[in-house]
């Protein structure tokens, strides 16, 4: 059995309707992002959660606000304090000021991480970024961000296809542009170009844009994103070009190589229900004429449903991405950022099915039951790239196929049970407990493991908000 203990001071976002001191930024994948999503739906409300992290109203202007978080965790023995702090300013005409770090030890828990330690410890600033947003007429609402922030775009509740929040905040300029077209229909244009971490020397960029087109209970999006490296020039200026179809402008060159990718999202809500889609497309052979025609196509899918009862949300989701979705031949290209992937978590060559319920039996207290079940074939986003299908025994007569997830798939499923119970938004208490099962442990046969693991956690917020008004 491995237990993990875990009691953290931390100070925690807020949306609408919760106490004064919380953040502007809900951070992703927290508790009260779930909680979000199930009262949305139990409102019927037409908003849905295509950009996180969910950013709030902005606080009184001329405000300034600090938390601190300190955390300590017991994993088998194993002691891991950190400290994250937490700075925002308000100021006048819209513009707010964001700056979250963080230290701590034993960054070898941890196997992506690549940075710097001092006698087993770390740092860095996860997050420091100014924002600026205006609204102006026809219920419109314009917003620039520059610094490092979080990107995370798509429906899905565990994860997103383009854009997720496991990999480190992006250095990035971002806008956005957003209007009211009639009484049941808005649009929203946005735009992102970042700077990554160097691999070999080379400078690597990200551009994306995406369009919104809004209905009163359904929506469409449309996106695409370039991922391109350069030795010693720096942003390509086409790129910086948010009207442009990077993929045309790639092919028609010269010297514009990089790695494009394109999304679709589509969702439809009725009553307290909402299902939704994300359909990512990499590179996908549309001839068979030559040998190359014939490497698999490079896709995933993302489809999700979630349901607001009385007391109760559920929610399922699975997930399919095929080998070498994120990859092309050159390394420097792949969808990485500091070793962790940047679009869906768990990178390619999986497929997942994912079952939560939350049961509020008590105000101040819920459950969460939740099944994982994860395949992941041998095809990682560790693995070099490979071409097998140029193999001399591969014609294109005979074709090429692989099975998926391919090579020996590693299987997990895990079976988890939380009662949370908090006094207040930011006062709460957790105990859990899981049982896990992994065949072929690391895609390597017979190779299992099993067993239980229990987790307690507390959370609470300190605090200080100075208004310079007063």
């Amino acid at each position: 059995m491995r237990i993990i203990y875990g009691i953290a001071l931390a100070c925690l976002c807020g949306f609408s309707g919760l106490v004064a001191a919380g953040r502007i930024q809900i951070q992703p994948n927290s508790l009260y992002e779930l909680d979000l999503r199930y009262y949305n739906l139990q409102k019927f409300h037409s908003s849905y959660l295509l950009e996180r992290p969910l950013f709030t109203s902005p606080r009184s202007n001329d405000a300034f606000l600090f938390q601190v978080q300190p955390t300590i965790a017991l994993r088998s023995g194993e002691n891991s304090p950190s400290l994250t702090t937490w700075m925002q300013l308000e100021l006048k005409s819209g513009y707010t000021f964001v700056n979250e770090m963080q230290v701590g030890y034993n960054s070898d828990v941890d196997s992506t991480y690549i940075g710097n330690e001092w006698r087993g410890g770390r740092g860095a600033t996860v997050q420091s970024f100014l924002q600026w947003s205006k609204s102006g007429k026809s219920e419109s609402k314009f917003l620039i961000r520059a610094g490092r922030v979080y990107s995370q775009l798509g429906p899905g509740r565990h994860g997103q296809l383009l854009l997720g929040a496991t990999a480190r905040p992006l250095d990035q300029l971002s806008f956005s542009f957003s209007r009211k077209l009639s009484k049941q229909l808005s649009a929203r244009f946005y735009y992102q170009t970042a700077d990554l971490d160097k691999i070999n020397g080379s400078k690597r960029f990200l551009a994306l844009h995406r369009f919104e087109i809004l209905g009163e209970n359904w929506y469409v999006t449309f996106s695409e994103a370039l991922l391109y490296t350069r030795q010693n020039q720096g942003i390509d200026a086409v790129y910086l070009n948010p009207f442009l179809f990077y993929h045309g402008v790639q092919l028609n060159g010269p010297d514009l190589a990089g790695n494009t990718i394109g999304t679709v999202e589509i969702g439809f809500s009725w009553n307290t229900n909402h299902v939704y889609g994300e359909i990512l497309i990499d590179d996908i052979q549309l001839d068979n004429e030559i040998i190359d025609d014939l490497e698999p196509n490079e896709v995933g899918i993302l489809t999700g449903f979630e349901h607001a009862g009385k007391n109760h949300y559920l929610s399922v989701e699975a997930v399919a991405i095929t080998n070498r979705t994120y990859k092309t031949s050159d390394r420097n290209e792949w969808f990485m950022h500091r070793n962790v992937p940047i679009g869906y978590e768990l990178g390619s060559d999986i497929a997942r099915l994912n079952l939560l319920n939350r049961y509020y039996f008590k105000e101040g207290w819920h459950l969460d039951t939740e099944l994982d079940v994860i395949l992941k074939g041998a095809g990682d986003m560790n693995k070099a790239w490979d071409t097998p299908w140029v193999d001399p025994s591969v014609t294109v007569e005979s074709g090429y196929s692989e099975s998926f997830p391919t090579g020996i798939v590693e299987q997990s499923t895990r079976l988890s049970a939380e009662v949370l119970h908090y006094w207040t938004i930011e006062r709460w208490l957790s105990l859990g407990l899981a049982y896990e099962s992994i065949q072929n442990v690391d895609n390597v046969k017979d190779a299992d493991d099993k067993g239980w693991q229990f987790s307690l956690g507390a959370s609470w917020t300190l605090d200080y908000e100075f208004d310079f008004k007063k």
